[in-house]
């Protein structure tokens, strides 16, 4: 953290940064904090805080920034089909109990095994679509 923040044309001391646009990745600067954050006008204060990359350092950068991108959307789409599979399976046994006697034949109680086994699913249905957004 640098010793001295420097003060923005408002007046507030500078909020530091960092670029992830293809031309700086990862390069630190000190903006106004009013930038982005929708109350009130930013002054357009900008002074790098980082030397700029080296070439090669910023290839490799931009390489892995590409690499977890593609393992973010990924993970969501597979999220996302799990959350389909549960719901489809949590909707078939709350609408056709006798399904649950396709997963164990010889319980005596299909009906509540269905009941327990689609409470099961919809909590884990609730538990998954809370990571999405949590």
């Amino acid at each position: 953290m640098p010793r001295v923040i420097p003060v923005c044309y408002c007046g507030n001391p500078a909020k530091l940064n960092t670029s992830w646009s293809n031309d700086d990745p990862g390069r630190r600067f000190f903006g106004c904090k009013k930038f982005g954050s929708g109350f009130g006008k930013p002054c357009h204060f900008f002074i790098w805080f980082d030397p700029p990359l080296m070439p090669r350092s910023q290839i490799v950068l931009l390489g892995l920034l590409k690499k977890v991108r593609t393992l973010e959307d990924a993970t969501g789409r597979e999220r996302k089909t799990w959350i389909l599979v549960l719901v489809f399976v949590t909707v078939l046994l709350f609408l056709n109990p006798k399904l649950a006697y396709v997963v164990v034949v010889s319980t005596k109680n299909q009906l509540m095994f269905c009941n327990i086994v689609a409470g099961i699913l919809l909590v884990m249905l609730l538990y998954m679509a809370v990571g999405i957004h949590g």
